[in-house]
């Protein structure tokens, strides 16, 4: 697949963000004496929406909402974050602040519960490392009203997954994915349970797309201790791996990839750059590099020079169709998704067709899905027409 190729799969996907919602992040995240002419700007696109100060002109949330992908809603509490103290008196940041403050006890909700799963493990020996939504607003963005969260998500080795499942078991959690007890032979991102209309999501690997073992390794090694005993990231791992997530299609596009960027960013020193920009040498991805251009180009963040020059990647094909199978539209297509965690399993195996035949049986015997079998035997046949 050509670069070229790949960029419009990108494009499609809407990684990277449209006019509308350029405005609405740089709203969101300039200055706010500069970000205000954005957001004036932005809000004139709405339907029957003014910037009027006038209390006969007020909208209802809905009338924004409605008119507004999901992605970008989910921006809303951290733009009323960064204008609030600017202009509150304009009616649509008014209306948000109620928005603000719902997210604002929600994400609370979710941080005690981390909290309280930290102190259930503390007199084990599980290891656990919270992933992106709560692990983001506690160590970047220090703002629990400003960024929208549903679960909380946690990274857990794979000697330590029955502990784990056990002492959830224990403390009423329910398991909602496939086998509880094969959890360590899925190819899938994460496994989820729910409690008490909480969600908690144990990711086995910290990324969805395959990373080497020796970076999965140094990941652990170098996470960092929080108030509690779960972990979190650290900031040049927890960047690059907000930058493959950001690198997807999804119901809800992926456009925060941008905000979490700028917020990891905006604390990283010197020698963090260099541990990222080491981190995107050994995982031999470009489009990481093309997202920091990305955001370096647009004025959301200073990138170091050494980053932006560094020479573009020349991604092997096992990669590319990892891209391929993640950018398209998959929605509750099994095919699609089946085909995304096989290209995952064949590049983390270096392309050994036996081991990534034994890892999809395995995660079979996990999922139960005959769909998966069926995509396993039609990708093994169509990769070997094309060898022969």
């Amino acid at each position: 697949m050509k670069r070229s190729e790949l960029n419009d799969l990108i494009k499609e996907a809407g990684v990277y963000p449209n006019a509308h919602q350029l405005l609405l992040l740089k709203s969101a995240l300039y200055p706010p004496a500069e970000a205000f002419a954005y957001f004036e700007l932005w809000l004139n696109q709405l339907k029957g929406i003014h910037i009027s100060k006038s209390a006969s002109t007020k909208p209802g949330l809905p009338q924004v909402f409605d008119q507004l992908d999901l992605g970008s809603q989910r921006l809303l509490s951290l733009l009323y974050s960064n204008l609030k103290s600017y202009r509150t008196s304009y009616p649509i940041l008014e209306q948000l602040s109620g928005y603000y403050k719902y997210v604002w006890y929600k994400n609370q909700l979710l941080n005690s519960t981390l909290t309280a799963l930290g102190k259930e493990i503390s007199s084990s020996n599980i290891n656990l490392i919270a992933l992106k939504g709560i692990a983001h607003i506690n160590q970047f963005y220090g703002d629990f009203g400003s960024r929208p969260t549903v679960d909380i998500d946690v990274a857990v080795q794979r000697k330590d997954v029955k502990s784990l499942v056990s002492l959830l078991n224990r403390s009423g959690w329910r398991s909602v994915s496939g086998d509880i007890n094969r959890i360590e032979s899925s190819m899938f991102h994460a496994h989820s349970f729910k409690r008490k209309g909480l969600e908690l999501d144990v990711h086995i690997r910290f990324s969805l797309y395959a990373l080497k073992q020796a970076t999965e390794y140094l990941m652990w090694e170098r996470a960092i201790a929080s108030d509690n005993t779960i972990k979190y990231l650290s900031p040049p791992d927890e960047l690059y791996c907000v930058l493959l997530h950001g690198m997807q299609w999804n119901l809800v596009p992926p456009i925060r990839w941008v905000a979490d960027s700028v917020k990891i960013i905006e604390g990283l020193t010197d020698d963090q750059w260099v541990m990222l920009k080491e981190l995107i040498r050994s995982e031999n991805y470009q489009t990481p590099i093309d997202m920091l251009r990305y955001l370096n180009e647009n004025e959301f963040a200073r990138i170091p020079s050494e980053i932006l020059n560094m020479p573009d990647i020349s991604e092997s094909k096992l990669l590319q169709n990892q891209y391929r199978f993640s950018l398209v539209p998959r929605e509750d297509n099994d095919m699609i998704m089946a085909r995304r965690v096989f290209y995952r399993t064949l590049y983390k195996n270096n392309g050994n067709y036996l081991k990534t035949l034994k890892d999809w049986f395995s995660h079979y015997l996990y999922s139960r899905n005959k769909k998966y079998i069926i995509q396993l035997i039609f990708e093994l046949i169509r990769l070997q027409f094309k060898r022969s």
